[in-house]
């Protein structure tokens, strides 16, 4: 894989995500920073033959505390929300698909719950990343979820059955689930600080990725790289201030190693 695209950027990003947010049918990259200010780019094509990329900004908000995670999900009405959680302890952010910032407090959901079962819930997950769900585009039959330890374990569960854990010897950051290689399945794609990328299937087939710069923060997704068309991708932030993105994933050796299942002839 090369880089196919690289852009200056704001100083100090610590989270990424690429997703749609505003309902334009368009995936944007969101950027947030330790400076409490969170970006929306679109990539476009500029110069006199429109043959150049660049990261254009859609829009800013600035938060009230540093940001923590980047995620999106569902208001009550079925429209996206951004959730960005933050540094102070019980407090989030929310943008709205209008483009609305609201700031909210997270109350403790383990409030009613029984002391030794709550230290148990803790001291169950407090190692682990944000649970990843894969395949949530999808219809569901079967709920695997991806976690990963910044000690470098990666470990997929369906339900609470752990079906394999694999262990690096990087300090991982920044899980993510999604198609890259277009075959109908989500993979996990996770970074270490040092740029080392692993993409690994439900089955524990592995690739690695060797990204040549230390990384502040990295996601993977499908991304729009012209209206009306999402290519899989990797997005890195380097500690210099730069975006890359690699969006020339599916190479001969992942096609190899990642398959494309053969269309049953129609009879």
């Amino acid at each position: 894989m090369k880089v196919s695209f690289s852009h200056r950027v704001i100083h100090n990003a610590n989270s990424a995500l690429i997703a749609d947010i505003d309902e334009d049918n368009e995936n944007e990259l969101i950027i947030a920073t330790s400076g409490r200010e969170v970006y929306a780019y679109k990539l476009v094509k500029v110069g006199k033959n429109k043959d150049v990329l660049c990261l254009e900004t859609k829009r800013r908000w600035v938060l009230p505390d540093k940001p923590s995670s980047l995620s999106k999900s569902m208001d009550s009405w079925g429209r996206p929300i951004l959730m960005i959680g933050q540094n102070s302890v019980g407090y989030y952010s929310i943008i709205d698909h209008r483009g609305n910032l609201i700031n909210r407090e997270l109350k403790n959901s383990f409030e009613s719950e029984d002391s030794e079962y709550r230290k148990g819930c803790i001291l169950e997950i407090k190692d682990f990343s944000r649970p990843t769900l894969l395949n949530a585009q999808k219809v569901q039959t079967r709920n695997l979820i991806a976690m990963v330890t910044l000690s470098g374990t990666v470990q997929l569960r369906e339900d609470q059955k752990i079906l394999w854990k694999q262990n690096f010897k990087e300090q991982l950051f920044c899980l993510n689930a999604c198609d890259l290689m277009e075959l109908e399945a989500d993979q996990v794609v996770v970074s270490s600080w040092e740029g080392t990328t692993y993409i690994i299937d439900e089955n524990q087939k592995t690739a690695v990725f060797h990204f040549e710069d230390q990384v502040c923060a990295f996601t993977a997704g499908r991304y729009s790289t012209a209206p009306n068309k999402q290519v899989p991708c990797l997005v890195y932030v380097t500690f210099h201030d730069e975006i890359i993105i690699v969006y020339d994933i599916y190479t001969p050796a992942l096609q190899q190693l990642f398959p494309k299942k053969k269309q049953e002839p129609k009879t």
